[in-house]
């Protein structure tokens, strides 16, 4: 049953835990960052550099960086079985997950039917697990191909020998997918049919993980709020970022110094516990910090879209300060994003300088303790909490010269000193309240940001939300659209989906497949060329859209967010990383016929793929093929990919409707995505090969009150929740599936074809449901 909404619409931080490389605990991670000793090792235990690393930047697939912080050895949660921590143990993140979450929860008073909810950051872009998972899946399955006798037993053969020199191999990649990762690190702490919505916004990710669960606290769809992100380092990213130039070569991190070479990575897993303040009060748990505004937004147009853009920093940055009107001289202290790139870190000061022009405390934890990716933002969180608690600024490490283009009202300091509380503006001739209040900031490949203000607990509470409930104002369905197969035209697509149909015959793209035109997507061919064609198809399918009547004021550019939903890997990640790893596998796939079936396969594999280069990480990566969207057309706001498994369809639904019943957006596009190749489906799903279809689906959601004053039509409501309104069993996938389309396809479906009266999508008992009422007499296909 839905719990009533709140008198007073405030969220509390009642429990943390993490772990990253040398702190296993909150109060660890504080004394680790004060000692200033960096966690950057090598060589590790996880990979042997050789396999991957070469002195010359230049050479082909490899990396001039060795070091990064490797999380071994740490103290676990009294309550982390041995079993997740055994040596030669390959699950990483459901293991540093599950530690995070005992710890999280131990101080928490969790009463007897409380709704609990998980909003995870994590990517299968930051997951060694993964990477090693799937250049095995695609080594062994090539090899078995060119050898006589039962293939599948020559899999099993393979994966054993590859699983001896790293335990992440012995299962396929999508035991480690993050929805999975999650179900299993969460087993026995919280109830079976916890809800998980996943969130792929690279480092910002965390961030957006706790503003979800906000969103849904307010909301009163659940009582007990666990976000958190997580992540695993491992040579691929090392190669990727090398390609880049972002990699520090000296290996130390010296964020907003004069001297910074760029950065260094580290595994890392933390988590935060949220309830309503005055649940939490009545529930006797200890305030950590109270929320009082987060802001969300993407970057617009500039001229690269990997290049950060103040404009897009200070958006959001101002925006979690309008949450609560607060003026930017009551936030005393930010922890930055501070990766030590130069690019990087000269824009971040510039866009903190804008929006504090008197002046704020600037810290990064990433010299210590090296970017964490997807738990990034929640390590900065709860480094906020830390330094709230103690009342004080931690020192800023391995800095000793300023950036010469540094702003002056950025203050990065080599001594820890106090947090200092600050007054609000005077009001009608009373002085304000005096608060303590800290902001945490990170922004990410693809343009994206995102920024979130803390309050201390002790501070005056009085008149502040965490956000906004959500109006009354209905979600309509406006328009759609599709990129498919064999190029069937709306009207066709229309009539498939009428009559019950696949929406196209055909069932997967061609391969090679050539780019959408220059006309199609404004990208030039030789950068088209390098990023995986999920990205270009996706700037092809919006164009019709965004350029029809009514999208061209530069108010709703600025309030229109691009939400997305996909699941598996693309084509550009599953080539690149069975490039990167060859070496590694044709060491330890053995001799014989095994071992010349294993160099033909790699000797093709390179003739037909390309080697990594500076776009092939944000090439490779979903979310980005948002980023070009919001790049292309000017928006500025959130952009999320959701990647909780087949489910992805419904929670990016669910998602992007809440942003606009809270009225943060005005137009949601919801982009449903399957381009996996076929060979991965994910078999233990019970799909095979045969029964993958690919394509894109486009949904436009828009209130209904925006809909009518644009003359934009309105062709279902649409009502979410988080959970199924009755008990629902996990539903089979259909047939063809488009995996993280199908629940965006059965969404469609209901409002083009459903007869009167509520129709109920909902694929599982964990997933999102959606309630789709036909607004009027069955639409054309003209309907945009």
């Amino acid at each position: 049953m839905r719990a009533s909404l709140p008198s007073r619409p405030l969220v509390a931080v009642v429990g943390a835990g993490l772990a990253v490389p040398g702190a296993a605990s909150p109060e660890e991670l504080w004394r680790l960052v004060q000692r200033g000793r960096p966690v950057f090792r090598e060589p590790c235990t996880r990979f042997a550099p050789e396999d991957f690393w070469a002195q010359d930047p230049a050479a082909e697939d490899r990396t001039y960086g060795r070091v990064f912080g490797e999380l071994t050895a740490f103290t676990p949660h009294p309550r982390l079985e041995a079993s997740w921590t055994a040596p030669g143990q390959g699950d990483l993140q459901a293991a540093w997950l599950r530690h995070s979450l005992l710890q999280a929860l131990d101080a928490t008073r969790v009463p007897h039917g409380s709704r609990l909810a998980l909003f995870l950051a994590a990517t299968t872009e930051a997951s060694h697990e993964w990477d090693a998972a799937l250049a095995t899946d695609l080594t062994t399955a090539g090899i078995a191909r060119d050898l006589a006798g039962d293939q599948d037993a020559t899999r099993a053969r393979l994966r054993a020998r590859l699983a001896a020199a790293d335990p992440s191999a012995a299962h396929s990649h999508h035991h480690y997918q993050p929805h999975t990762l999650a179900r299993r690190a969460m087993r026995g702490i919280v109830p079976d049919g916890t809800p998980v919505i996943v969130v792929d916004n690279i480092c910002p990710a965390g961030l957006y993980a706790i503003d979800l669960g906000v969103r849904h606290l307010l909301a009163g769809e659940t009582d007990v709020a666990v976000c958190g992100g997580t992540s695993s380092h491992g040579p691929l990213r090392q190669i990727y970022f090398a390609k880049m130039g972002a990699l520090s070569p000296s290996g130390r991190v010296r964020a907003f110094d004069a001297h910074a070479d760029g950065t260094a990575f580290s595994d890392g897993a933390a988590v935060v516990v949220l309830k309503l303040l005055d649940s939490a009060r009545h529930d006797g748990d200890e305030i950590h910090g109270v929320l009082v505004g987060f802001g969300g937004a993407s970057d617009g147009s500039g001229k690269a879209i990997f290049a950060p853009r103040s404009e897009g920093q200070i958006t959001a940055m101002r925006r979690a300060l309008a949450v609560n009107g607060l003026d930017p001289q009551q936030v005393g202290w930010v922890v930055a994003h501070g990766t030590a790139t130069v690019t990087g870190d000269a824009t971040e000061t510039r866009s903190l300088a804008a929006v504090h022009p008197q002046g704020v405390d600037v810290t990064s934890d990433k010299p210590v303790v090296g970017h964490t990716g997807m738990a990034c933002g929640v390590v900065s969180v709860i480094q906020i909490l830390n330094g709230l608690r103690r009342a004080a600024v931690p020192a800023q490490p391995c800095f000793t010269t300023p950036q010469h283009t540094a702003p002056a009202a950025v203050r990065v300091r080599s001594a820890a000193h106090p947090l200092r509380p600050a007054r609000s503006p005077s009001r009608k001739g009373r002085p304000g309240p005096v608060r303590r209040i800290a902001g945490a900031f990170a922004c990410g490949l693809g343009g994206i940001n995102g920024h979130l203000l803390v309050q201390h607990p002790d501070s005056p509470v009085d008149g502040l939300v965490s956000g906004a409930l959500r109006t009354d104002d209905e979600v309509a369905l406006v328009g759609w659209d599709a990129f498919l197969p064999g190029a069937p035209t709306r009207q066709e697509v229309h009539d498939n989906l009428i009559a019950g149909r696949a929406p196209s015959a055909q069932r997967c793209f061609p391969e090679p497949h050539s780019p959408p035109s220059f006309l199609e997507t404004r990208v030039a061919p030789r950068v088209a060329a390098q990023v995986d064609r999920l990205q270009m198809m996706a700037l092809a399918l919006v164009r019709s859209s965004l350029h029809g009547p009514g999208f061209d004021g530069p108010v709703l550019r600025a309030r229109t967010g691009v939400f997305g939903a996909h699941y598996g890997p693309t084509r550009l990640a599953a080539d690149s990383t069975v490039r990167c790893f060859r070496t590694r596998l044709a060491r330890h796939v053995g001799d014989g016929d095994d071992g010349e079936a294993a160099a033909r396969f790699f000797t093709e594999h390179a003739e037909r793929s390309a080697p990594v280069g500076p776009y092939t990480l944000a090439g490779r990566m979903p979310s980005v093929a948002l980023g070009w969207i919001a790049n292309r057309y000017d928006l500025y706001g959130p952009t999320m990919m959701l990647d909780s498994g087949p489910d992805s369809g419904l929670a990016a639904i669910h998602v992007a409707a809440d942003h606009l019943r809270t009225a943060d957006l005005d137009l949601a596009l919801v982009l449903g995505c399957n381009t996996a190749p076929p060979e991965l489906a994910p078999r233990e799903l019970g799909i095979g090969p045969a029964d993958v279809a690919q394509g894109l689906f486009l949904l436009m959601l828009a209130r209904h009150s925006i809909a009518a004053s644009l003359g934009w039509p309105r062709i279902a409501t649409l009502r979410t929740s988080l959970l199924p309104p009755a008990p629902a069993t996990d539903a089979p996938p259909s047939r063809p599936t488009y995996l993280a389309a199908d629940g965006t396809i059965a969404v469609l479906r209901a409002a083009l074809a459903a007869g009167p009266g509520p129709h109920l999508v909902a694929s599982g008992r964990h997933a999102p449901a959606v309630t789709v009422e036909r607004w009027t007499a069955a639409p054309t296909a003209r309907s945009r």
